[in-house]
């Protein structure tokens, strides 16, 4: 039997569900940039996680905008390298960015933040897609560049359920690839299996160069014990509490390092 840190085991008693961390309506869960950190002028996929409890399916937009006095930086570079929008299949989107080669003016040879907004949308809730979608087809607008500019301005217009705007960062740097970040990796340790009601101890191991300090749960039932669960020596103990309703229930960790990488897992859980 492993022996954990006091503080590990002091982490994995709570009084119950913490109420943030059920997610029962669309949500982006997190983006993943591989490689997180780029030179000017590459590419990098990001991976975006959506949670869908309510199974109505989604679409997202992923798209690259540094805030300049006239809105995004990028504006005029090619949109297709900047801009993409997909629909979600098996709880997962994935956008081919590239970074525009001008960043090599800034990015010498310290990596700096090029920020990345993700919107995700039930059908037919959010027109700025359709907008998206045409532009790629027929070329940007002065529409399309303020909107790419502005999601938290339009996005307070559209409904609050069903909608989802997330927001992440790649690095960008001249580094050597042996000087740069790399996403952490994340092992969990979850049961498949639960009895309604049930607590349940879910270890996550973390590696990663960086200091991360915690990993975050969240489920589309239920609930975890904390926003928030700390590392020591690279093992979190989450601790999960089951609905009382039977049923599958999805089931996420999330670690971020602070400058750009990120690792999330995503598992499931029958409660029976």
């Amino acid at each position: 039997m492993r022996s954990l840190p006091l503080l590990a085991l002091l982490a994995a008693c709570s009084a119950g569900p913490n109420e943030e961390t059920l997610v029962d309506e669309l949500r982006v869960i997190a983006a993943v940039a591989e490689p997180p950190e780029v030179l000017p002028g590459e590419s990098t996929a990001v991976s975006v996680v959506v949670a869908d409890p309510l199974l109505t399916g989604a679409k997202v937009a992923v798209w690259m905008c540094t805030p300049a006095e006239e809105g995004c930086a990028e504006a005029g570079s090619e949109l297709s390298d900047r801009l993409a929008v997909g629909q979600v299949e098996n709880g997962t989107f994935v956008a081919d960015l590239t970074i525009n080669p001008l960043w090599a003016a800034f990015a010498n040879p310290e990596p700096i933040p090029a920020p990345v907004w993700v919107l995700a949308c039930e059908p037919g809730l959010c027109t700025q897609l359709d907008a998206f979608e045409d532009a790629l087809a027929n070329g940007a607008s002065e529409q399309t560049e303020t909107l790419l500019a502005t999601p938290t301005e339009w996005v307070a217009d559209l409904p609050i359920v069903g909608v989802s705007l997330g927001a992440k960062s790649l690095m960008v740097s001249t580094r050597a690839p042996g000087e740069r970040n790399t996403n952490p990796t994340m092992l969990v340790d979850a049961p498949a299996t639960s009895a309604p009601g049930e607590e349940l101890a879910i270890e996550v191991q973390v590696d990663d160069d960086d200091d991360i300090p915690e990993v975050m749960g969240l489920s589309t039932a239920g609930g975890f014990g904390g926003t928030g669960f700390p590392i020591l020596d690279g093992l979190a103990v989450m601790r999960w509490y089951a609905p009382e309703e039977p049923g599958e229930v999805a089931l996420y960790a999330v670690a971020t390092d602070g400058v750009g990488g990120t690792a999330v897992w995503t598992g499931t859980a029958m409660v029976e």
